[in-house]
C-alpha cells in the first residue's frame, strides 16, 4: 500500500508541465535601406548596446551608412540569440521525452505491483479455503491436519520469500537499466556531436583547399603573362639597343626614352614576378598545410583502445576493427592522393636541396 502511494505522488508531480518556449520572429532583410532628408539627424536608439552618433545626411538617400551598419551587428547578434533559443528548445523536448518515458516506465511498475498483489491475495483466500477444509476434516485426522499445515505453512513462506527476492532483484534490474540507457544515449549524443563537428571542419578545409587551388591558378595564369610580357620587352629592348649602337643618339631622342622607359617597366615587371612567385609559394604551402589539417581531423577524436576493448564485446570488437579498416583505407587514399599531387605538380617540393659549399 506505500509502494501505491509512492506511485500515486509521483504520477501527480508527473502531472506539472515545462513551460513552452515561443520561437521569436524578426524581420530584417540584406540591402534594407531608409531615406534621410538634407537637415535630418539620426536620434539615439534607448535602451540598446550603444547610441549612434550624429550622421550627416545622405547625398542620394540610398548610401549604407553607420545606422544600418550598427543595424546588420544589432541583426546578427538577435540571431544568435534566437539560435541560442533554439538550442534551449531542443534541449526541453529531449528532457520531455526522457521524462515520457520515465512515466511510462512507473506505469509498467505500477501495473506489476498491483498483480503481485492480487496474486497474494488470491493465494490468501486459496489458503483460507483449504484450511476450512481441513478443519472440517480435522476430527478425524487431526494429528495428520497439523502437520500438513505446518508444511503448507513453510512452503508458503518460501514461495513468498521467493517472491519478494525476485521483486527486488527486477526492481535493481530495472535501476541498472535505466542508468546505462541514459549512458548510452548521453555517449550517443557525445559521439554524434563529434562528428558534426569533424564534418564541418572537415567541409571547411574542402573550401579552405578549392579557393587556394583557383586562387593559385589564378595567380600562375598570371605569372605566366608577366613572363611574356618581360620576354617581350626584353625583345624590344635588345632592338632598341641594336639600333642605338649604329648611330650616336642624342640622350634626349625619343628612342632612348623609350629605351629607360622599357627598362623601369623591365623592373617593375620583375618584382611583380617575385612577388607572385613568393605569393605562390606560399599558397603551396597552405596547400599542404590544408591537406594535413584535413588528415589530422580524420584521426581526431581517438579514445583509448584498452578502454574501448574492456567495455566491447566480440561482435563489436570485430564491427570497431571493420570499422577502423575502412578509416585506414580511407586515410590511405587520401595520402596517396597528396603524394601524387604534388609528384604531378609540384615535383620540386620533394628535391633535396644541396647547401652551397
Amino acid at each position: 500500500m506505500n509502494l501505491r502511494k509512492n506511485l500515486n505522488m509521483s504520477d501527480s508531480v508527473e502531472s506539472i508541465s515545462t513551460p513552452h518556449t515561443p520561437e521569436l520572429d524578426y524581420d530584417m532583410w540584406e540591402g534594407q535601406f531608409e531615406f534621410l532628408g538634407p537637415s535630418q539627424l539620426i536620434q539615439p536608439p534607448q535602451g540598446l548596446f550603444k547610441p549612434l552618433p550624429h550622421l550627416p545626411a545622405s547625398t542620394n538617400g540610398i548610401r549604407k551608412n553607420a545606422a544600418h551598419e550598427w543595424c546588420d551587428g544589432i541583426s546578427d547578434q538577435f540571431q544568435l540569440l534566437q539560435q541560442q533559443v533554439g538550442y534551449l528548445q531542443d534541449s526541453a523536448n529531449h528532457n520531455d521525452e526522457r521524462y515520457t518515458r520515465a512515466k511510462a516506465d512507473n506505469a509498467a511498475l505500477q501495473a506489476r505491483v498491483i498483480m503481485l498483489e492480487e496474486q497474494l491475495r488470491d493465494s490468501e483466500m486459496r489458503y483460507e479455503d483449504r484450511l476450512q477444509d481441513e478443519q472440517r476434516r480435522s476430527k478425524e485426522l487431526m494429528l495428520r491436519v497439523e502437520r500438513e499445515k505446518q508444511l503448507q505453512l513453510e512452503n508458503a513462506n518460501i514461495r513468498l520469500q521467493s517472491a519478494e527476492a525476485e521483486a527486488n532483484s527486477l526492481k535493481q534490474e530495472i535501476s541498472r537499466q535505466r542508468i546505462r540507457i541514459e549512458k548510452l544515449e548521453s555517449e550517443g549524443k557525445d559521439f554524434y556531436d563529434q562528428i558534426q563537428d569533424l564534418k564541418h571542419e572537415l567541409q571547411m578545409c574542402k573550401e579552405r583547399e578549392a579557393a587556394f587551388k583557383e586562387q593559385e591558378k589564378r595567380l600562375i595564369q598570371e605569372e605566366e603573362a608577366h613572363t611574356n610580357l618581360i620576354k617581350d620587352l626584353s625583345h624590344e629592348v635588345e632592338r632598341l639597343r641594336s639600333e642605338a649602337r649604329t648611330p650616336a643618339l642624342p640622350t634626349t631622342s625619343p628612342e632612348t626614352l623609350r629605351l629607360e622607359e622599357l627598362h623601369q617597366e623591365m623592373a617593375v615587371l620583375r618584382d611583380k614576378n617575385i612577388q607572385l612567385q613568393e605569393a605562390n609559394e606560399e599558397l603551396q604551402a597552405n596547400l599542404l598545410t590544408a591537406g594535413v589539417e584535413q588528415g589530422r581531423l580524420l584521426t581526431a577524436g581517438e579514445t583509448s583502445l584498452a578502454a574501448e576493448l574492456e567495455a566491447m564485446t566480440h561482435d563489436q570488437i570485430q564491427q570497431a576493427l571493420k570499422e577502423q579498416q575502412d578509416v585506414n583505407n580511407q586515410l590511405r587514399s587520401y595520402i596517396d592522393g597528396i603524394l601524387l599531387n604534388i609528384v604531378e605538380n609540384y615535383p620540386q617540393l620533394l628535391e633535396v636541396k644541396r647547401k652551397p659549399v
